[in-house]
């Protein structure tokens, strides 16, 4: 499992002489040593952990990367693409939960209607379905297309030609009451 470090830090102490020398990991109180660079090397492995993760030190059974400026370690001798691919999707997620807790907010303070939900009328269906062009803006599918809501109504959304989209059953199903609109 990788967990992220906080309690971590790298050092270099080059020498005068030979512009080479120890790189420290110190994890909490402990410090390892964990390399021995030139002040280029160690400059260079800090320029490449901007774009992919750098395996710092097997320490036990666990693995120190470095990427992005944060520090995390593992005990499943994941690859340096693994390590990425999980802090990538990750981020992502993190991104998606505040997205739509923003949204959430947003509609939380519109005023809600009190009356019962309201069908569509006739001519937002039929403007819908010439600017849909009678598919399934998801996948293209021409079979058991519905009327989707981007914002459901049961968040605050309305019945405007902005708010709705032609779905497939199979897409609006996985799609469920979240937010994600589809083009």
């Amino acid at each position: 499992m990788l967990r992220r470090v906080e309690n971590i830090t790298v050092t270099h102490r080059p020498s005068f002489w030979t512009k080479k020398g120890p790189v420290e990991l110190t994890v909490g109180r402990e410090a390892y040593r964990v390399g021995e660079y030139t002040k280029q090397e160690f400059l260079d492995r800090q320029e490449s952990q901007k774009s992919r993760p750098v395996l710092l030190a097997r320490i036990g059974e666990r693995r120190y990367w470095q990427f992005r400026g944060k520090f995390y370690w593992d005990n499943d001798r994941l690859t340096g693409a693994q390590v990425h691919a999980l802090i990538v999707t990750r981020e992502q997620r993190q991104v998606q939960q505040i997205e739509r807790a923003q949204a959430t907010i947003a509609m939380g303070s519109a005023p809600r209607s009190s009356t019962a939900r309201r069908s569509i009328p006739d001519d937002v269906k039929q403007y819908i379905w010439a600017r849909d062009e009678g598919t399934c803006r998801a996948c293209g599918s021409t079979s058991e297309l519905q009327f989707d809501h981007v914002i459901p109504v049961s968040m605050g959304g309305s019945n405007n030609s902005e708010n709705l989209q032609i779905l497939c059953g199979p897409c609006n199903r996985s799609k469920a009451a979240g937010l994600t609109i589809r083009r």
